[in-house]
């Protein structure tokens, strides 16, 4: 194969490593996407074999080349990674300034300290940790935090439709109704699950009351973090101090937004029954909390939907309630190979940090890859 273009932004290797992820009979097409094309072999002129006879009279016998036998292709079972390490010009061989092509600007503006040895390996200027993506753009999540933590609060103007009706209806009026509007609730309570299984989303479940907290404000928000078990003890953050105090529940008309993944990631049964169980006491006392998960609405398990109203923290996610009667499966075949093919994306990188992960996650179709694989990855 040979690259046709100018500049070399893709080579070799990349090409070598495409040809052991796709079939045989698309390696052609890939070659001519990336910018290669294939080497006409040369033409073999056939051997004439001549007798002692004249030349005039003499016969001739052409000899067809023999085809080579068929080597089979090997393909090597480890992969090396090749850096810049030094630079030598040698003048004899270098061509004039106006034959040669220009260097790329990286290159000539590098210090002499890039190719220097670090004690990474890895230059300073790559050393930089990969920003961060939202599982949803914050923009998004407004309404929803919104509606969930939001209630109905008097405003300042009366109410003139209540007040005729009080006059008609010959009341005493004690007080001039006012007329409300929906914002955020004066109070309101946010409980952060942050478990061994759920850990890749802590940075989620952090920024995400933070941000909460920019939006409306600390006042009237109580934020606790489960410690132990659901309905156990929790712990809050006064000043940068942990408290330590048992559960209390919240009053039935206070809004309630749970962060949680409710042990969906979780392979012990026992912490998901812990949930059932917490749903139901909360159930038996009035109180309804909104949770929102990160998980794929496939492994959501439908029990939990008696108690909870489970909202789907994904980009793809339409951030409403899931209603429980067409559940979306997967088969399990099907998760393990998108799983492998995520991790064969990432094959080139040293460490893979969830901000990475996330990254290339999202680059692909949304309708293939949810939430629930990044948790199948290990990081």
């Amino acid at each position: 194969m040979a690259d046709k273009r100018h500049t070399a932004t893709v080579y070799r290797a990349d090409l070598l490593w495409s040809f052991s992820a796709i079939a045989e009979d698309q390696q052609s097409r890939l070659a001519a996407l990336l910018g290669f094309e294939e080497d006409e072999p040369p033409e073999q002129e056939p051997v004439t074999k001549t007798t002692g006879t004249p030349p005039e009279e003499r016969d001739t016998e052409t000899v067809q080349p023999q085809p080579q036998a068929n080597i089979p292709q090997t393909r090597s079972q480890t992969s090396s990674y090749y850096r810049i390490v030094d630079r030598q010009v040698d003048a004899e061989k270098m061509a004039t300034a106006e034959d040669r092509p220009a260097p790329p600007g990286w290159f000539t503006q590098a210090k002499p300290t890039y190719f220097a040895e670090t004690q990474t390996r890895i230059p300073a200027m790559h050393r930089v940790q990969p920003e961060f993506p939202p599982l949803v753009a914050w923009p998004r999540l407004w309404p929803l935090l919104q509606r969930v933590l939001g209630g109905d609060v008097p405003g300042t103007r009366p109410d003139l439709n209540k007040l005729v009706k009080q006059v008609s209806q010959g009341e005493q009026i004690h007080r001039i109704p006012k007329t409300t509007r929906y914002t955020w609730s004066p109070t309101a309570r946010l409980l952060i699950d942050i478990n061994e299984s759920n850990f890749p989303y802590r940075q989620d479940f952090i920024r995400l009351e933070q941000q909460l907290t920019a939006w409306r404000g600390a006042e009237g928000l109580e934020t606790h973090y489960i410690y132990d078990e659901p309905g156990g003890t929790i712990a809050r953050y006064d000043s940068g101090h942990e408290k330590l105090e048992p559960w209390c529940s919240p009053a039935p008309d206070t809004p309630f937004l749970i962060l949680s993944d409710l042990c969906m990631h979780d392979k012990s049964r026992r912490n998901f029954y812990q949930w059932l169980v917490f749903g139901k006491v909360l159930n038996l006392q009035g109180i309804r909390p909104s949770v929102l998960m990160p998980v794929a609405e496939r492994q959501v398990d439908k029990r939990l939907l008696r108690y909870f109203n489970c909202i789907i923290w994904d980009g793809s996610s339409s951030l409403k309630s899931i209603q429980g009667d067409e559940q979306s499966e997967q088969n399990p075949t099907d998760h393990t190979a998108r799983v492998e093919h995520l991790l064969a994306l990432l094959f080139p990188a040293l460490r893979v940090e969830l901000g990475l992960l996330r990254a290339i996650r999202q680059l692909l179709p949304a309708s293939q890859y949810d939430v629930g694989h990044e948790v199948g990855l290990p990081t």
